[in-house]
C-alpha cells in the first residue's frame, strides 16, 4: 500500500473535477486538430469570473515570439490573441473587473461591431494584414474586439547578508526598496533580476482590465527563472524552417 499525501489527493480530485467542468477532452481534441491543420497548437490558461479556465486558442488570431530552439509556446517572451466576443461572453469572463458603466458600453459597442484600428498598438503596425477583413469570413456584428497580451518582464530582488542576535551570518530575500543599515547588523546586499509575467487586456476601443503582474504563474522554488507564459502548447516542425503542419507535409503525396 503506497502512501498518498493529502495535497496529492486534493490535487487529483481538483483535476478530475476541472477535466469534466471545463470539458477539457473537447478542448484537447480541438487544439490537436488545430495543430494538424495549422502547425500551431496553442492553449490559453486564464480566469473566467475568478474561476480557473482553459481553452484552445484559434491559431489564426494567436501570435508569439517563439524561442529559437524551443517548440513550446510558454517559453516565448510575449504572446497575444485577438478575439471577437459577444458582450455576454465578455461580461462572463471579466465581470469582477468591469464597472457597471463599462458593461453598458460593451453592450452598446457590440450593436455595430468594433474593430480597433488605431496605430498606437504595435500589433497593428507589425501585422497590418490583420486589418484586412477578407481574411475572416464570419460576421463581426454584435461582437467586440478583445486583445489580450502577456510579456516577460523582470523585477529587482536583493539577498541581504546580516548578523542575527547570536552573531551568526544569515541571508534573507529583500525587495528593491530595502536600504542597507549596518547599525542593525546588515553586512551586504547582492542584487539580482528575476522574471515575472505581466498582462493587459483591451476591450473595445478604450476599456483596459487585468493589467499588471500575473499572480497565477507556477513557480519553481529551485529555479526562480522558470516563469512560463499563461499561453502554452506547441508549434510543430519549426526547427530551422517555417512551421509546417502535418496536412502540409502530406500535400506532395496527395
Amino acid at each position: 500500500m503506497s502512501f498518498k499525501d493529502s495535497y496529492e489527493l486534493m490535487g487529483n480530485e481538483l483535476m478530475r473535477y476541472l477535466y469534466q467542468q471545463l470539458e477539457l477532452r473537447h478542448e484537447f481534441r480541438k487544439a490537436f486538430l488545430n495543430g494538424l491543420i495549422s502547425a500551431k497548437e496553442p492553449y490559453k490558461i486564464y480566469r473566467s469570473n475568478n474561476e480557473p479556465a482553459l481553452k484552445a486558442v484559434n491559431p489564426l488570431r494567436f501570435f508569439c515570439d517563439l524561442q529559437n530552439e524551443s517548440p513550446f509556446i510558454h517559453d516565448s517572451d510575449w504572446a497575444f490573441t485577438i478575439d471577437f466576443l459577444t458582450p455576454s461572453k465578455i461580461i462572463e469572463i471579466y465581470s469582477p473587473d468591469l464597472t457597471e458603466d463599462e458593461k453598458k458600453r460593451i453592450v452598446d459597442q457590440s450593436i455595430v461591431g468594433v474593430r480597433t484600428t488605431e496605430k498606437g498598438w504595435k500589433v497593428f503596425t507589425t501585422y497590418p494584414e490583420l486589418l484586412d477583413s477578407s481574411i475572416n469570413e464570419f460576421n463581426y456584428k454584435n461582437t467586440v474586439q478583445v486583445i489580450h497580451t502577456v510579456w516577460r518582464s523582470y523585477y529587482k530582488v536583493g539577498f541581504l547578508t546580516y548578523l542575527d542576535e547570536e552573531g551568526t551570518e544569515q541571508v534573507i530575500q529583500v525587495s528593491e526598496h530595502y536600504k542597507l543599515d549596518k547599525a542593525k547588523g546588515d553586512i551586504s546586499i547582492k542584487w539580482d533580476w528575476w522574471p515575472e509575467i505581466r498582462e493587459c487586456t483591451k476591450i473595445g476601443t478604450d476599456i483596459y482590465v487585468r493589467y499588471g503582474a500575473v499572480d497565477e504563474i507556477p513557480r519553481d522554488p529551485d529555479n526562480p527563472f522558470y516563469c512560463p507564459l499563461p499561453y502554452t502548447g506547441i508549434i510543430h516542425n519549426n526547427l530551422n524552417s517555417k512551421p509546417t503542419s502535418a496536412v502540409d507535409l502530406m500535400k506532395p503525396y496527395n
